[in-house]
């Protein structure tokens, strides 16, 4: 793990950074987050695919560039790969919150060692019930992530055999990122969140990685999450249904192919060929992994509908229904973060939730 005085942080390095935002149908989460960045050091890029072009003075701050682009979300990658400038950058939802000394953080981490292709921080899970914004702990296997190995493969094996989606909402070198936005989003797979695995998986290839022990993400639970463009992806069809359907066979070989060109191009050991079966295995360590830890209750709700089973998710949550889980307002749940060895910008949080997140 890379030392860094995570309470000393120039924040002016944010100018190295473009934080890319696609949204789609909701501009008035899009309008706050707009808020949020203008202003800032910060380069942000938003891809709106929604029907009408959003009308706001947001979009004309010298640091935002809003594009009206009402095409899928595969289309709209493709198309924000163009419009990243910068050194770094890094994905965002439009309806949640980075805090910016993390992210410069993060960029202090990628300055001092070039092996490291992406860094992140810890989150927090948001939500409004009855007039009153409260939080719960989220993503807690980020806490001590870190893939410091020299070899791509032992990095492959540790991290898709105990898996978490950890690169996906990093700061990564835009170098990499793009190579990787390409050869993942010019194609379509059939099974659900396919581009987040493609991304995870070519993203251990490109470099080391780690999270850094720094409240960075604020992850926003009112809102049901966008789901996938392709019309021929069932669902509830997972890459578990979709890597054993002797239908999809040619399509498999197309995706495990498109995955070895790619970590060619991004492997920083030349002499190094991920073959066909190293991408195979890894991919069935994931669904090894994946099938250890369902339960009955799992497999069960693996039948609901995904229109159903986000509204339950979601009622689920904001509500108590499931088993321990507890709701403490927002800066409570810092504290205990901060007793596990996390930093947490209580300035920069208290500033968030004054002007963003404030109670009825």
């Amino acid at each position: 793990m890379i030392n860094i005085n995570y309470q000393n942080k120039n924040i002016l390095n944010l100018n190295k950074l473009t934080v890319v935002i696609l949204t789609y149908n909701r501009h008035e989460s899009l309008i706050r987050t707009l808020e949020y960045w203008s202003n800032t050091n910060v380069n942000l890029v938003v891809i709106d695919g929604s029907k009408f072009k959003l009308e706001h003075k947001s979009i004309n701050s010298k640091n935002i560039n809003y594009i009206h682009e009402p095409k899928s979300f595969y289309e709209r990658f493709l198309i924000c790969i163009n419009f990243v400038q910068t050194e770094y950058v890094i994905m965002s939802s439009d309806d949640e919150f980075y805090l910016q000394s993390a992210l410069s953080a993060c960029i202090d981490v990628l300055e001092k060692d070039k092996s490291y292709s992406s860094c992140g921080g810890c989150a927090i899970g948001f939500f409004r019930q009855k007039g009153k914004f409260l939080a719960k702990k989220v993503y807690s296997k980020l806490f001590s992530f870190s893939l410091s190995q020299l070899s791509s493969i032992d990095r492959l094996q540790i991290h898709f055999s105990n898996y978490i989606m950890a690169h996906y909402w990093s700061v990564m070198r835009t170098n990499n990122w793009k190579i990787i936005c390409k050869n993942v989003f010019e194609k379509e797979y059939g099974f659900y969140a396919a581009h987040e695995l493609q991304v995870e998986f070519l993203s251990v290839i490109s470099g080391k990685s780690t999270i850094i022990p720094e409240l960075m993400w604020m992850r926003n639970y009112d809102n049901s999450q966008i789901q996938g463009t392709n019309p021929a992806c069932e669902p509830n069809y997972t890459i578990n249904d979709w890597w054993i359907d002797h239908a999809k066979s040619n399509e498999k070989n197309d995706f495990i192919e498109r995955m070895k060109k790619a970590s060619k191009i991004l492997s920083n050991d030349k002499n190094l060929e991920i073959s066909e079966d190293i991408i195979f295995k890894t991919f069935e360590n994931l669904i090894n992994w994946e099938k250890s830890r369902k339960s009955f209750k799992d497999k069960i709700v693996k039948y609901i509908p995904r229109k159903f089973k986000d509204k339950i998710k979601l009622v689920l949550f904001k509500f108590g229904l499931k088993k321990n889980l507890v709701h403490r307002d927002i800066i409570s749940e810092a504290k205990l973060l901060e007793k596990k060895g996390i930093f947490v910008n209580y300035n920069e949080l208290d500033y968030i939730i004054s002007n963003y997140l404030k109670n009825d």
